[in-house]
């Protein structure tokens, strides 16, 4: 076989974020794109990869992986998944492609011209990708913080402290940066307010990024929601709604607003979000800047990704 008859693998692309970022609504977009599939988030870093430095056999390694409900909402078979094990040499280092292969196998697409991973939380786990996939580049899609702790307040299922949302989505920008130093020509930034007013501008400047035609596909059904998520998560596969930029502005809650303003303050000013309103009360500060603290944000940080 010669150098010119090898098939070279298509890289990963990571759509990364702060949760209730937009990060759904953007990958069911993307799915409407002819040549790319994205599925349902694997959280792979965050869980499976973990776990899998534990498997002693390989019996183990797929047991590990067949338990894995957030593999499993990609709906692959039994066999489909062993197939997927068998092509990575039992290696989790080198699992993950081979799964999103499957997976649009699957969906359809039989040679994709990239392969598109939506995890949020990821771009905390950049060393441990760039070590698995060196060719790995990543889309960090970010949304007004006022709107994002808003959001996130509105479900059951994660905390509802303020400051540490604002400290958080902080330690996200802050594994941007550092990402975006490193390596400028591998991340694409999208402000989600852009890609609502701006739709296929916004994806024509991502198809530029991932060198892939902007060549839509009405028919396409893939959808990045499984059905478990369906009922939070049902906006994000409908059309786009230009009304969602900017929701904090048409509510009454300022004082809210105006911390979530003071702790975001350098980010919002990096993004281009407005400084307006500005100013907080004394009294709500300590506690904010403490959770702001980089000492508690490595700390955040640590337990995230290593624990």
């Amino acid at each position: 076989m010669t150098a010119s008859n090898i098939e070279v693998p298509p890289p990963i692309t990571f759509i990364t974020g702060y949760p209730r970022s937009g990060t759904t609504l953007l990958a069911n977009q993307l799915n409407r794109l002819h040549s790319v599939v994205v599925g349902p988030e694997s959280q792979y870093f965050r869980s499976a990869y973990k776990r899998l430095k534990k498997a002693r056999s390989g019996r183990q390694f797929l047991a590990v992986l067949l338990e894995d409900s957030r593999l499993r909402d990609f709906g692959l078979s039994d066999e489909e998944m062993l197939e997927a094990v068998r092509s990575s040499g039992f290696d989790r280092d080198r699992f993950l492609h081979g799964f999103l292969a499957m997976h649009a196998a699957s969906a359809g697409l039989a040679s994709p011209a990239r392969l598109l991973e939506k995890s949020p939380g990821h771009i905390l786990y950049t060393r441990q990708i760039l070590a698995c996939y060196p060719e790995a580049s990543f889309i960090y899609l970010v949304k007004d913080p006022r709107d994002v702790v808003n959001s996130n307040l509105k479900v059951d299922w994660i905390h509802s402290n303020v400051a540490k949302h604002c400290a958080a989505w902080n330690m996200y920008n802050d594994a941007f940066i550092r990402l975006h130093r490193q390596f400028p020509g591998r991340v694409h930034l999208l402000r989600f307010e852009d890609l609502v007013t701006e739709q296929h501008l916004q994806l024509r400047k991502l198809c530029q990024f991932l060198d892939i035609p902007y060549r839509l596909d009405e028919d396409k059904q893939s959808t990045a929601v499984p059905d478990w998520e369906a009922e939070w998560k049902a906006e994000a596969a409908g059309d786009i709604d230009p009304g969602k930029a900017y929701l904090w502005q048409r509510e009454e809650d300022t004082r809210q607003h105006k911390l979530v303003s003071a702790m975001t303050r350098h980010y919002r000013d990096l993004f281009g979000y407005d400084r307006v309103p500005e100013g907080v009360s004394p009294r709500f500060l300590p506690r904010a800047w403490a959770y702001n603290s980089p000492a508690y944000k490595s700390l955040l940080r640590f337990r995230r990704v290593y624990l």
